[in-house]
């Protein structure tokens, strides 16, 4: 079923920007950085300075150009979850285990009685381990299925990472008392026994096709 059946979070004017926010900085690191270094080397003959900062800035345009292709292919997941899901709101969901893992403890949303642990994956797992660590209740958004995995934020949004299941990691589940979703893994689809609802907007959103 097409994305663009569903009302989800991408219809949001802050959600939109935040995603145009990394394509934005993307654009002007690839701009910048041959820019600077076209510019210091034209000084650096006029001006005799030393070659090495021109090689230090080579070294971080290549960086980029590789860092770059990542950062739109994320922000196209993003995307693609947030067209079909919406933001929900959460209190004390995100928890860090034993091992360090960063997770989501949230309702299953088809048996409210029902706990699932998904694991905040990337980018800024260090800043996400921080954000949980430091305040039990702290909000966060989450707009997906945790049964197979979505986007997370703080509030706004901002900070959007990807939360997916598979290896939410042994000591993640028993700290937080919360189930992993059986058959989920890599973010594939693990609705067994699901709506078809539910399974048409996983698919919608890109999980199970390798997106």
């Amino acid at each position: 079923m097409p994305a663009d059946l569903y009302e989800g979070a991408l219809s949001d004017p802050a959600t939109r920007a935040a995603c145009r926010r990394p394509r934005r900085t993307a654009a002007l690191l690839l701009w910048l950085s041959p820019s600077l270094i076209v510019a210091y080397a034209v000084a650096g003959a006029l001006l005799s300075w030393p070659t090495w900062p021109a090689a230090l800035l080579a070294v971080q345009l290549i960086a980029v150009v590789v860092t770059v292709p990542e950062w739109r292919k994320r922000v196209r997941r993003y995307e693609r979850i947030l067209a079909v899901y919406p933001w929900q709101s959460h209190r004390g969901a995100a928890q860090v285990a034993q091992n360090g893992t960063v997770f989501l403890r949230l309702p299953d949303p088809e048996s409210p009685g029902r706990q699932v642990s998904v694991r905040v994956r990337r980018p800024s797992v260090r800043r996400w381990r921080r954000i949980a660590a430091a305040g039990p209740e702290q909000e966060i958004w989450f707009a997906g299925d945790p049964r197979i995995g979505g986007v997370v934020a703080l509030p706004g949004p901002s900070r959007m990472a990807l939360a997916l299941q598979g290896g939410a990691a042994g000591g993640a589940e028993r700290a937080g008392r919360a189930e992993p979703a059986e058959g989920a893994r890599g973010g594939g689809p693990g609705l067994r026994g699901a709506s078809e609802d539910a399974v048409l907007r996983a698919r919608a959103a890109g999980f199970g096709d390798g997106v």
